[in-house]
């Protein structure tokens, strides 16, 4: 085994050096695609196979060797079947350009925490009502489809008129309002429900849909509810509930218009919520 390593370092050249940077990238990028979802367990158990396949070869293993090349290939067939809506989103991702290729329009800093203190004014005013609200926020992936099927208001992100919005008389007030390149695009979109049975049965049809959104893009999506006025957001899959204002602030500022100081901030944040 340490010959045949030798003989490979020996005959290592610039372009597999290249190679195998690219190749890491890659890896890297998929791996930023898949966390936080079910996908992400599978390729790590699908590394853990190819690892155990690599060092059964260059030991000599090879009844092992042979029993993990068969099992790297039935899953490979299980992935599509099994995981099919991050699949999905994967690919959609791919397709509007997340990651390496972002055509998201950006915001001044100064117009973006305009933004976010309208959005936690009004996220306080109708948590104290019990308003329910649901805001989603563009991030990389385009939420054309959504946009097109609400009614569009193009206006500006303000306390004022997202309560509005909201308020239950308004004919406007069901679905969710659609927030991009700082504007208030539409309300009363409709938003995919999660299928995901793992999910919590005190989650209502608002906080449902919030995550199902969250499985299908990128999007930040927050949710005042309209039983208990506590505010949440979901993302990635995954949904935070019961929330702080300054919680869901440094959440906007660090998903929206990354710093490194609000990045620091919700890092820590999130390590306080594993606790």
């Amino acid at each position: 085994m340490l010959f045949q390593l030798q003989t490979t370092l020996e005959t290592l050249r610039f372009l597999d050096i290249v190679d195998i940077i690219v190749v890491a990238t890659l890896f890297y990028w998929l791996y930023r695609l898949v966390k936080n979802t079910r996908a992400l367990g599978l390729l790590k158990g699908l590394g853990v196979l190819v690892v155990i396949n690599i060092v059964a070869h260059f030991m000599g293993l090879h009844t092992i060797s042979w029993i993990m090349q068969q099992s790297v290939a039935v899953l490979m067939i299980a992935l599509p079947i099994v995981f099919q809506p991050e699949l999905r989103r994967l690919l959609e991702q791919l397709g509007s350009g997340t990651g390496f290729f972002s055509s998201r329009t950006k915001i001044s800093k100064e117009e973006l925490t305009s933004i976010v203190k309208e959005v936690v004014i009004a996220c306080r005013s109708m948590s104290r009502r019990k308003i329910g609200a649901l805001m989603v926020f563009e991030r990389n992936m385009k939420l054309d489809v959504l946009s097109m099927q609400g009614t569009r208001i193009d206006g500006l992100v303000t306390s004022e008129l997202l309560m509005n919005l909201f308020y239950p008389k308004s004919p406007l007030h069901d679905g969710a309002v659609i927030i991009r390149n700082g504007r208030i695009e539409t309300a009363a979109s409709l938003l995919p429900v999660s299928q995901n049975r793992d999910v919590s049965k005190e989650l209502g049809t608002r906080h449902r849909s919030a995550l199902g959104q969250s499985e299908e893009s990128d999007a930040l999506v927050v949710v005042v509810s309209e039983e208990t006025g506590q505010i949440s957001y979901a993302l990635g899959g995954q949904i935070h509930r019961g929330v702080t204002e300054d919680t869901l602030r440094t959440v906007m500022l660090s998903l929206l218009e990354p710093t490194p100081s609000a990045v620091s901030s919700l890092l820590k944040i999130k390590r306080g919520e594993s606790k």
